[in-house]
């Protein structure tokens, strides 16, 4: 489900059923209506869960086409099988990657991942 707002304000939120259980993933282009951060929350439903396996990707973009975009890759491997542990887990390796300076990709090219993974490394900013 999609809805936008005023001043090109968008939040994009699809529920995903996964083998480890529902996967909430929302995108947002605004934060305490205000701050301009475009990024994507990657979250489970249960909140218990949440401090060990949520993810936040922070976009270089506020295009809200590339937003749509990259919200639709990151449900798409998560439809596909990619459990919600194994992006965590590529998340934390790619924070690691990202720390060694601003040429390091978030994944690079020949790692063995989805595409839809490889197509969002571009466009990260920050991962939480």
């Amino acid at each position: 489900m999609a809805s936008a707002y005023r001043d090109n304000t968008m939040t994009l939120l699809t529920k995903v059923e996964t083998i480890e259980g529902d996967v909430m993933v929302l995108t947002k282009t605004r934060y305490l209506f205000f701050l301009g951060i475009p990024r994507t929350s990657v979250m489970p439903w249960r909140a218990r869960e949440l401090p060990s396996l949520g993810i936040q990707f922070q976009w270089t973009t506020n295009n809200p086409g590339a937003l749509e975009s990259l919200h639709n890759s990151l449900v798409q491997v998560l439809r596909e099988g990619l459990r919600l542990s194994e992006l965590r887990g590529i998340a934390d390796l790619g924070i690691k990657l990202m720390a060694l300076g601003p040429d390091v990709p978030f994944i690079p090219p020949e790692a063995p991942l989805p595409a839809g993974l490889k197509g969002i490394s571009g466009y990260i900013k920050r991962v939480i």
